[in-house]
């Protein structure tokens, strides 16, 4: 086995236990944004570059209501800048 594979194989056997919040919510996140119509590839991006799982879930919802992607990154920032 290379040493590139032992540590990876080793951080994820460290960050199993967190994973059984992760998924899920990251489910949830992917079911709300293709109801609402994200094609898979934004919601895959948004998953990249927001880090935040409340504030995709925010912006996915103002997309939603307010159609206007400038507000939706506001709102987002807004709930992250708790």
């Amino acid at each position: 086995m290379t040493s590139q594979l032992r540590v990876f194989l080793f951080g994820f056997r460290k960050t199993l236990p967190f994973q059984s919040g992760v998924i899920p919510f990251g489910l949830l996140y992917a079911t709300l944004a293709g109801a609402v119509g994200f094609p898979w590839w934004i919601t895959f991006m948004l998953s990249i570059v927001v880090f935040g799982g409340s504030s995709q879930l925010v912006f996915v919802d103002l997309m939603q209501t307010l159609a206007s992607p400038l507000q939706a990154t506001l709102g987002s920032n807004i709930v992250n800048a708790r």
